[in-house]
C-alpha cells in the first residue's frame, strides 16, 4: 500500500487522457513501462466503470461502482488506516 502511495507522490512524467462526452467523461491512463494495458475510467452521473483489456481472454475486465464508492476510494488515498463514515 505504501509503495503505491509513493508512486502517487512521484514526480515521474506520466501520460493520461481526458475526454468529455455528452453523457460521460473517459479518463485513460497508460502504463509507462508498457507491461500492463491501458486503464479506462468512465464516469457518468450515476456510476463509474473501470476497465482494462485482457489479452488472454480477449475481453475487458470490469469494475462497476457508484459515484459515491469512487469518491470514497479517492478520499481514502489521503487518509491513515482506519474505519471511516462518509
Amino acid at each position: 500500500m505504501y509503495a503505491l502511495l509513493g508512486l502517487l507522490e512521484s514526480k515521474e512524467v506520466v501520460m493520461y487522457t481526458i475526454e468529455h462526452f455528452d453523457e460521460d467523461t473517459v479518463i485513460t491512463t497508460l502504463d509507462q513501462s508498457g507491461s500492463l494495458g491501458d486503464v479506462e475510467v468512465m464516469i457518468d452521473d450515476a456510476s463509474v466503470v473501470i476497465r482494462q483489456f485482457s489479452e488472454t481472454r480477449n475481453s475487458y475486465d470490469l469494475i462497476i461502482m457508484s459515484a459515491q464508492q469512487f469518491k470514497n476510494i479517492l478520499d481514502a488515498m489521503n487518509k491513515p488506516e482506519g474505519v471511516y463514515y462518509a
